[in-house]
């Protein structure tokens, strides 16, 4: 089998045998999708098809409260109780407090009341980022989440 180079690849001992009219000899066990380096055939690696990372926009309450105590940010106790009575767990109170005063009445009555929550919520960023997590682990969190 022959295949065409674009030009002699380096030190061509017997350009008669090796390389000609563009052509060179490449042995039987090389096939199509195979490359030529200069030195030596080796196969095309196969295109890699990127993973796409479905992105859930928002799950419901009960996903995020259990979520919430499996990966640790609240305990058991506080879930069931968020889950109950809207009481706010204390990670989230310490977040909240961070607010300014109008915006800490907002989210106070808003975690009581939530029947959904939405991955790009500002608190949900402040909160992440208050917890130290990157916006791609928040993303995985919602994804556990909606398996829930």
């Amino acid at each position: 089998m022959y295949a065409l180079v674009p030009t002699i690849p380096g030190p061509v001992t017997d350009v008669s045998t090796q390389f000609k009219d563009g052509y060179i000899d490449c042995g039987d066990m090389v096939t199509t999708s195979w490359q030529f380096d200069g030195k030596a055939f080796t196969p095309i690696p196969a295109e890699i098809t990127p993973v796409t990372t479905v992105v859930i926009p928002q799950i419901t309450s009960r996903q995020f409260f259990i979520a919430m105590a499996r990966a640790g940010y609240i305990t058991n106790a506080e879930a069931l109780a968020a889950a109950q009575t809207g009481a706010i767990p204390a990670s989230v109170q310490t977040v909240i407090n961070t607010l300014p005063a109008d915006q800490q009445l907002d989210y106070s009555i808003t975690w009581a009341k939530m029947n959904t929550v939405v991955r790009t919520d500002a608190f949900i960023n402040a909160y992440a980022t208050a917890q130290g997590l990157t916006s791609d682990q928040v993303d995985q969190f919602f994804i556990n989440a909606a398996t829930i």
